[in-house]
């Protein structure tokens, strides 16, 4: 995005200056007069991208852990504070039940007589199943609201927090889940009180032979950016990672680290543009624990 803006600036900056002209006489639209006014000292503009990383290796992997200690974006944190603060609300404000509707509220939203304010558009939908061959519990919260409490706190969120766990006749349990989108509390001191970005994607399976967690996606938080490709703890593995994860450093220098088949929680680390290997080890272990506990109900 920012070479595209510096191009479309080159351009207006001449423009403004004439050197380049959509019409007039002392300048044709095409030919060799045209092809003069081109200045090769913005050639380089259009070259590939190319930088040095700003952080080591070490302090990559430093930052990413750091960046994971605040907590894995659970989506049973802002749907249950979702769900508290709802209970500001009045018969007048926003009056839609576990919904916020935009177009029921005036454009800026609406203060409740106990002093929330809600604005946005929301839907809470909840299901479950007693069926004897599978029970079924789930939620999923969506949307693009703001709501901010008597104390100037806020839960905002754009997109969408979703789980699901059941368990089957055979006693196997399944858990799954998604925290998409741009979220925040500020009340908090962990990823969301700090906001987090992303897509993560989340599975778990337990009871049977190959219990394991997964997880891909990618997550950003702090000054941590993350993208996890096909990360897996397989029973089978020791309960190490699997899969890879790439990194981005604040000059937007991407690397990867590679877990193969080592199962003991190191891989093979390559800065992606200097095509650079070194060995590192990455300790995913909140994120695990956190995706463990989903699969309790």
């Amino acid at each position: 995005m920012w070479r595209s803006g510096t191009i479309l600036g080159v351009g207006a900056a001449l423009l403004a200056g004439g050197g380049l002209s959509a019409c007039g006489p002392d300048t044709p639209a095409d030919g060799p007069a045209a092809a003069a006014t081109y200045d090769t000292a913005d050639a380089d503009l259009l070259d590939p991208f190319v930088a040095d990383p700003d952080w080591t290796v070490e302090e990559t992997i430093a930052h990413v852990e750091a960046g994971m200690a605040l907590g894995f974006p659970d989506p049973r944190i802002p749907v249950e504070a979702y769900v508290e603060l709802l209970g500001g609300r009045d018969e007048t404000c926003p009056n839609a039940g576990e919904h916020l509707i935009g177009q029921d509220m005036p454009i800026d939203g609406c203060t409740s007589a106990s002093g929330y304010h809600y604005a946005g558009n929301t839907t809470l939908l909840r299901f479950s199943s007693t069926d004897p061959s599978r029970e079924m519990e789930g939620y999923s919260l969506g949307g693009d609201f703001e709501i901010r409490d008597p104390e100037g706190y806020i839960l905002a969120g754009g997109g969408a927090m979703t789980y699901s766990w059941s368990r089957e006749a055979n006693g196997q349990t399944v858990w799954m889940g998604e925290a998409a989108g741009s979220w925040v509390h500020d009340k908090r001191d962990d990823a969301f009180g700090l906001g987090m970005s992303g897509t993560l994607t989340f599975r778990g399976a337990a009871a049977t032979a190959d219990d394991n967690v997964s997880l891909t996606g990618t997550v950003g938080v702090g000054e941590m950016y993350v993208q996890f490709m096909d990360v897996s703890w397989a029973a089978t593995c020791g309960g190490y990672p699997s899969g890879s994860v790439r990194m981005r450093d604040p000059s937007g220098v991407w690397s990867t680290l590679d877990y193969g088949d080592r199962c003991d929680g190191c891989g093979t680390y390559t800065i992606d543009l200097l095509g650079e290997t070194s060995e590192a080890c990455l300790d995913l272990g909140v994120y695990k624990a956190t995706i463990e506990d989903l699969g309790t109900w």
